[in-house]
């Protein structure tokens, strides 16, 4: 029977996370170059690593709700969820009766106007 110490668990889920921040920030670069231009690899860390925390206090736990919610940062700032400027934001994340993936649709959404429609 194979056998892990708690130290080998743990590093597996570190060796894990490790991998998914690296995956997220290729993507997010190749998504929004105009946005993770002025960071270099470390900020674009930084900001993963908050923006995973931040994302678990509204239900978000997953690799793709996590995603959604760090470019979100990107485009509207590190405290998009809580800015007076955005308040449909903090809406639909506070919003309990949202399962994720519809808080996460409906951010979506919201991005999808915003970039369609013209700037005033």
């Amino acid at each position: 029977m194979l056998t892990m110490s708690q130290k080998q668990f743990e590093q597996l889920g570190a060796d894990q996370k490790q991998r998914f921040i690296a995956q997220l920030m290729e993507r997010l670069r190749l998504d929004l170059p105009v946005q993770t231009k002025p960071l270099d690899d470390q900020a674009l860390r930084e900001l993963i690593e908050d923006g995973s925390r931040h994302a678990e206090t509204y239900g978000l736990f997953s690799e793709a709700h996590v995603r959604v919610y760090c470019a979100m940062m990107l485009r509207h700032g590190r405290d998009f969820d809580a800015d007076p400027k955005l308040p449909w934001a903090g809406d639909i994340l506070n919003d309990e009766t949202l399962a994720p993936r519809d808080k996460v649709a409906r951010l979506d959404g919201v991005q999808v106007f915003l970039d369609r429609s013209p700037p005033t």
